[in-house]
């Protein structure tokens, strides 16, 4: 009998903690905004809530801290939204000549790898041809707009200028950049931008 009394006892222990697992999981689903997306910084174990909501209007600056993991569905959507032609700003110590620089625009591919942005050259069919250059992701500090159709990829040491065909294009190309280096961001053209842009 007191066996069989302990294991009542037991029993309706258990239950009670079961209890109180599920009321605390219903609580922190209601709590959970839904607005507010959670990234979690693979190299740091850092996690940031990043606030998604704007009142239906556009956020001019969108830091992040840390990148998306790349085996979810939203790496690769941004991947595979991260590819076509663009125009790349020649680099202004390949196109010098005494105190003279030329600024000099060379159609290139655009394309997102899991750990760089990549661009290569473009064959008189329209197609990529060539190794293909890469931008390291852990290298880009910053992206942010020049004018209405190009955008600046600030690195560690030096930065690239690439031309859109509209300013959508140019926002595109800006927030999946963002995303996929982890890196901060702007939507307005600033004096940074213009800066780094030259």
């Amino acid at each position: 009998q007191q066996a069989s009394a302990a294991a009542i006892k037991e029993q309706q222990a258990s239950a009670a903690a079961s209890e109180e697992q599920q009321a605390s999981a219903a609580t922190s689903e209601e709590e959970q905004d839904p607005a507010v997306f959670t990234i979690r910084n693979l190299d740091t174990g850092e996690i940031v809530a990043v606030d998604l909501s704007q009142n239906g209007k556009e956020s001019c600056s969108a830091p992040v801290s840390g990148r998306l993991g790349t085996s979810s569905e939203q790496w690769q959507a941004l991947k595979d939204d991260s590819k076509g032609l663009l125009e790349k700003l020649a680099s202004c110590k390949t196109l010098s000549f005494r105190s003279y620089q030329l600024c000099v625009w060379q159609e290139r591919y655009v394309f997102a790898e899991d750990d760089a942005l990549c661009y290569q050259h473009i064959s008189s069919e329209m197609q990529p041809v060539g190794e293909s250059k890469r931008i390291l992701f852990s290298t880009i500090e910053f992206v942010g707009p020049f004018d209405e159709t190009q955008f600046v990829v600030k690195c560690a040491n030096r930065a690239y200028t690439f031309l859109c065909d509209s300013t959508a294009t140019r926002t595109r190309w800006i927030k999946n950049i963002s995303a996929l280096a982890g890196c901060s961001a702007t939507l307005e053209v600033c004096h940074k931008t213009t800066t780094m842009g030259q």
